[in-house]
C-alpha cells in the first residue's frame, strides 16, 4: 500500500542517483488539446498517448492555487466522547456494547435449549464476556490453534482459561454460541446470505463509526477472516496468511489502522459474473459515513484491485482525492508506463493532466516496476529522506496478519 502527505509541497530536487522523466498536463483525460497537432500525441514532443486515447503530458503543469479537494476540513483523529474512557475495557465496551452481548446471550440460550432441552445451563452476560475475553487472551498468546485438552491441563494448561471455565462448559459455549434466532434464519437468509451475523455486524459497524473521527488519509483494502467451514461465499486467497476464509472490505484511518466500516463479500448474485467489484466497493465504503464522505477533502489510498480511472474521476467530483497502484494492463496507461521499457533501478517517469490526474512509473528493483495514479499530487516532488517520489511510500499495517494471530480457526457450518 502507498501513502502521501495531505498537502502538496513545493517541488524538490531529485537525488543524484534518480533519473526523472519529464511530463506535462492536459485538461481532458480522453483527448489531446485542440491546439496540439496529432503528430505530437505519440510519446514524442511532450506527450504520451494511451491505447484508449487518453493523453498524458510530460512536463509539470504550472503551479496554481491548492485545489479544494486537497483542503481538509477539521476536526481530525478525535474520539467523539472521551469521557469515562480510561482503560482498554472501557474502549471494548464502546465497540461491543451491552445490547450486542445480550443478543448473543439470548440466541445462545435458544440454541442450547434446542439441543439439550432442560439440561442446558443458561448463560448470562458475564459468562459471555468472559468467554470472549478468554478467546482474545488465547489469540494474544498464539494459542488459538491449541486443543482444549492441552489448554485444560492442570500442569501446562492455560491457567486463566481453567479458572474461568471447565473444559466441557467451554466446548459447549464454543459449539452453541449463536448471534441470531435459528428458527427464523431461513426466511432471512433468502434475502441476505449474511443473515446469521447481520444484526451484530451492523451494530458493530455503527459503533466503529460513531466513536472516532478519522484523519485526512483513509485506505480501503480487503481482509480474509480465517474460516474453513461450509459457507456459500467462502474465499480462497493463496496470497493471504490464511488461505481460506470470509473476505471483508474495510475502510480505515491510514495513520493508525482504525477500522471505520466493513462490508463482507457475499459472492456473485445469480450466475452472471459481477463486474468492477473493486470500484463499486470503494465507492460504497467512501460514501458510507458523512465524516469521510463527499466534501471533506480527504484522500483515499487503495491498491491495484480497486484503482481505475472511473473511480478516481468519481471521487474527485465529490472532493475526495485518490492515491493508488495500478495494474499494468489498464488501457489508460501509455505503453511506456505499462512495459517500463528503458527504466533502470531508481528511475521514474511522470505523466500529468492539468488539475486532475498524475501517473508515475517507478523502477523499485531490477525485475519489476510499479505504476501509481494520484489526483492529490500535481508535480514530480521527491521525498529526500527515503529517496523516492512522494507518491510512493511505505505500506500500511497488515490487518490480515493481526487477524491470523487472534482468530479462532473453525470448521463449523455457517
Amino acid at each position: 500500500m502507498i501513502g502521501a502527505n495531505a498537502s502538496t509541497p513545493p517541488p524538490l530536487q531529485a537525488p543524484d542517483d534518480v533519473t526523472l522523466g519529464a511530463i506535462a498536463s492536459t485538461p481532458s483525460p480522453l483527448q489531446a488539446p485542440d491546439d496540439v497537432p496529432p503528430s505530437l500525441t505519440n510519446d514524442i514532443h511532450g506527450f504520451y498517448e494511451a491505447k484508449d486515447g487518453t493523453v498524458w503530458c510530460k512536463s509539470v503543469p504550472p503551479p496554481t492555487r491548492t485545489p479544494t479537494s486537497n483542503i481538509f476540513k477539521p476536526p481530525v483523529r478525535q474520539v467523539r466522547n472521551p469521557k469515562n474512557l480510561y482503560t482498554v475495557g472501557d474502549a471494548y465496551k464502546r465497540l461491543i456494547n451491552a445490547r450486542m452481548i445480550q443478543k448473543v446471550v439470548c440466541c445462545t440460550d435458544l440454541e442450547g435449549e434446542r439441543v439439550y432441552g432442560k439440561n442446558w445451563e443458561k448463560t448470562d452476560a458475564t459468562e459471555i464476556e468472559g468467554f470472549v475475553g478468554c478467546l482474545l487472551h488465547l489469540g494474544a498468546l498464539r494459542d488459538n490453534r491449541t486443543t482444549t485438552t492441552v489448554l485444560g491441563d492442570k500442569t501446562n494448561g492455560n491457567q486463566l482459561l481453567r479458572a474461568c471455565f471447565s473444559r466441557n462448559r467451554f466446548l459447549k459455549l464454543s459449539n452453541h454460541l449463536r448471534f441470531d434466532d435459528k428458527s427464523t434464519r431461513q426466511s432471512r437468509r433468502a434475502r441476505d446470505a449474511f443473515a446469521p451475523f447481520r444484526e451484530i455486524w451492523d451494530d458493530f459497524n455503527l459503533n466503529l463509526g460513531k466513536e472516532y473521527i478519522p484523519g485526512p488519509m483513509l485506505t480501503v483494502d480487503e481482509q480474509l477472516m480465517p474460516w474453513r467451514g461450509r459457507c456459500g461465499f467462502l474465499q480462497y486467497l493463496p496470497s493471504k496468511p490464511d488461505k481460506y476464509g470470509l473476505k471483508i472490505f474495510w475502510i480505515c484511518d491510514a495513520d493508525n489502522g482504525y477500522p471505520l466500516h466493513g462490508e463482507p463479500y457475499l459472492g456473485k448474485v445469480g450466475r452472471s459474473r459481477e463486474m468492477n467489484i473493486g470500484r463499486n466497493t470503494a465507492i460504497a465504503l467512501s460514501d458510507s459515513e458523512p465524516y469521510f464522505g463527499s466534501g471533506t477533502g480527504r484522500n483515499l489510498t487503495v491498491d491495484h484491485f480497486f484503482t481505475d480511472m472511473a473511480l478516481s474521476t468519481h471521487l474527485l467530483a465529490n472532493n475526495i482525492t485518490l492515491l493508488g497502484t495500478v495494474r499494468n494492463n489498464k488501457r489508460f496507461l501509455p505503453n511506456k508506463f505499462q512495459s517500463g521499457e528503458g527504466l533502470k533501478k531508481g528511475n521514474v517517469i511522470f505523466g500529468f493532466q492539468k488539475k486532475s490526474h498524475t501517473i508515475l512509473a517507478y523502477k523499485s528493483n531490477q525485475k519489476k516496476h510499479v505504476v501509481v495514479i494520484s489526483t492529490m499530487h500535481h508535480d514530480d516532488s521527491f521525498d529526500i529522506e527515503c529517496r523516492k517520489p512522494e507518491m510512493v511510500s511505505s505500506s500500511l499495517p497488515n490487518h490480515d496478519d493481526v487477524c491470523h494471530n487472534h482468530a479462532q480457526h473453525t470448521r463449523l457450518k455457517w
